[in-house]
């Protein structure tokens, strides 16, 4: 029977080795093969421009990648936080990091995007603020872990800074002009406090809270997507609204700032307004939490000879059958309920977090992970496992692991090197098709100039050289 931990493992290399493109840093939709990833059923360039298979990109392969992509980093980051990382797991964290900033930094200007075709230029417009929130949540992830590289988390946070200035200003462009309250009252407040977490500018805080109306109505009739975004973006009020408590397993990153730090004789002073706001979000979050146990229980009609269909997947050669058959099955009986269970553990109350670990306990019984095909089915299982933990779910898994993560150089510039594909072509996601056969030995480094050479043109020549070498070809 899988574990929460063995799960979690399988599908961070299920992920690695079939959703993730690893020269974009996005998690597709859909299970690929390693040699098939560029090739149908994504679409291209042109797709895209002809608004195929819609002008959302419903059943594309890319309308997820901002959502998968921030929950497996979610997944990442508070695994390595809590010291139950493997040694492997970061060959794709910062991958994930290059792929958040592309999609704000790719489309044109007051766009976020949810997804990019593999060329790296094709995308679907937005729809309404679902992009920007996910993206917010992986940016606020990335951007304050103390696990992630400082030249990443300073790109993140400079980006933070023009799209937060474009939600306020009404420059963000979105396919939809109504705001519904739970837009304005939650998911718009909760984007205001990533931008003030990212930026430190006080001013995003005050719009913020002054914005912040957490009695939107949410039913039962509601959609489990709609009711998921509402919890996220109260998660994220809840972590930024009032000084957060440090995890009961702290990285080395984290031993060495808090022991770098000087003592604080004084306490801190505490916004007061930061404190009510923080009690309304927690109470809110409570009163949701109850409408994610329907989809609980989804998980119970999840019929393993699904797993049996292979489908081709390609949206063109289905005219109006989107999603297929096996992927819905997926979407619904397990997509769903880890998505609940995600929405009950941050409810952060004992009561629903005993039911989702119940819930997932059951669920991974007889689920083989290594052989689901959607990503939502996947990226859930490496977070909810670090919640769990965290939560004292399953403790023991602890004393099994040894921590693995205490660097304090970026990976970005290692694994974007020019050459890493080529001489690592198996590692971290897909490949293009000769990816299983094709291995090129590392360049060898260009030798280092002596301090002669470096003192030859040092001053003004050294502005000079390279047109002097040029005009002599």
């Amino acid at each position: 029977m899988p574990t929460p931990r063995a799960a979690a493992e399988t599908a961070i290399t299920s992920l690695s080795n079939h959703f993730v493109f690893r020269k974009l840093g996005l998690c597709y939709d859909y299970y690929a093969e390693v040699t098939a990833l560029l090739s149908p059923p994504l679409p291209e360039l042109k797709d895209v421009k002809a608004g195929l298979p819609n002008p959302r990109g419903v059943g594309s392969g890319l309308a997820d990648c901002a959502l998968n992509g921030a929950l497996l980093f979610d997944g990442l980051a508070t695994r390595v936080e809590l010291g139950i990382a493997a040694a492997d797991e970061g060959l794709i964290y910062d991958r994930l990091i290059g792929g958040l900033i592309r999609l704000a930094t790719i489309a044109p200007r007051h766009t976020v995007i949810a997804g990019l075709t593999p060329d790296g230029k094709g995308y679907y417009p937005p729809v309404g603020y679902e992009a920007t929130l996910y993206w917010a949540y992986q940016a606020w992830r990335a951007g304050t872990t103390p696990t992630g590289a400082l030249d990443s988390q300073t790109k993140i946070r400079s980006i933070g800074g023009h799209w937060v200035g474009d939600l306020w200003t009404g420059k963000l462009q979105t396919l939809e002009t109504d705001e519904t309250a739970l837009v304005r009252g939650i998911i718009k407040p909760a984007l205001l406090a990533v931008g003030y977490r990212l930026t430190g500018e006080d001013k995003w805080k005050d719009l913020a809270i002054n914005a912040l109306d957490v009695a939107a109505p949410l039913a039962a009739a509601t959609p489990l997507r709609e009711l998921f975004n509402a919890q996220l973006a109260l998660r994220l009020l809840a972590d930024i609204f009032y000084p957060f408590k440090p995890r009961r397993y702290p990285s080395p990153n984290q031993k060495k700032k808090a022991d770098a730090e000087p003592e604080v004789k004084e306490p801190p002073v505490i916004d007061t307004r930061f404190v009510v706001a923080h009690e309304k979000i927690l109470a809110k979050m409570k009163e949701i939490a109850p409408l994610f146990l329907p989809s609980l229980r989804a998980g119970k009609n999840f019929a393993p000879r699904f797993l049996d269909e292979r489908p081709t997947l390609d949206w063109r050669e289905v005219k109006n059958d989107i999603p297929w058959g096996r992927i819905a099955h997926e979407a619904d009986t397990l997509a769903a309920p880890l998505f609940a269970c995600l929405g009950l553990f941050w409810a952060n109350d004992k009561q629903f977090t005993d039911a989702a670990a119940a819930a997932l306990t059951e669920m991974l019984a007889a689920l083989p992970v290594e052989k689901l095909w959607l990503a939502r089915a996947l990226t859930p299982l490496p977070l909810l496992h670090g919640l769990g933990v965290e939560n004292g779910c399953w403790d023991a898994d602890l004393n099994d692991y040894q921590l693995a993560w205490n660097k304090d150089d970026s990976l970005v510039e290692k694994f974007l090197a020019p050459n890493y594909d080529h001489a690592n072509p198996l590692q971290a996601g897909h490949n293009e098709k000769r990816a299983r056969t094709r291995v090129v030995a590392p360049v060898a480094p260009a030798p280092v100039a002596t301090p002669a050479a470096e003192t030859k043109y040092a001053g003004k020549n050294a502005n000079h050289r390279h047109h002097r070498h040029r005009r002599r070809r």
